[in-house]
């Protein structure tokens, strides 16, 4: 087996692990053999075949970590948005948590401390946590 090979083949098990782990961290490592794989190919020697490799892999794992933070800045301010916003109750699940009709689609929402079960026509949003939301009957400020 060629080092071209070994280096193709060390990127395609990368890519598949990354299926199961949603980092994109493995696509940078991934990213560096396809480096090591070119080098190779070129005959060039297996320490430059290295350096190439890790010098690729660590430019692709900062522009990851990159786009990764401005990409959660932007969606931790997309939840700042969605406090206030007036949901409508589909059913009651139990005396502290309900099914919600949110931007047209049902979310799980769980009450806010301060708030109890009632026929309130309107409930507001007051925080998310992950894919619940909180609801109050008093708007938040």
């Amino acid at each position: 087996m060629s080092s071209t090979s070994i280096w193709l083949t060390l990127a395609v098990v990368l890519c598949t692990l990354e299926i199961f782990s949603s980092t994109f961290y493995m696509i940078a490592i991934a990213i560096g053999f396809l480096a090591g794989a070119a080098a190779a190919a070129f005959q060039l020697p297996l320490p430059l075949q290295i350096g190439m490799s890790a010098l690729f892999a660590l430019v692709s794992a900062f522009f990851i970590r990159h786009w990764k933070l401005t990409h959660l800045q932007n969606e931790v301010s997309d939840i700042h948005e969605e406090i206030g916003q007036r949901v409508s109750i589909e059913t009651w699940q139990d005396e502290n948590h309900a099914r919600v009709r949110y931007r047209g689609s049902q979310w799980d929402a769980v009450l806010a401390q301060d708030c109890q079960r009632g026929d309130d026509a309107h409930w507001y949003i007051t925080a998310q946590h992950g894919a619940t939301l909180e609801i109050s009957n008093k708007k938040p400020l």
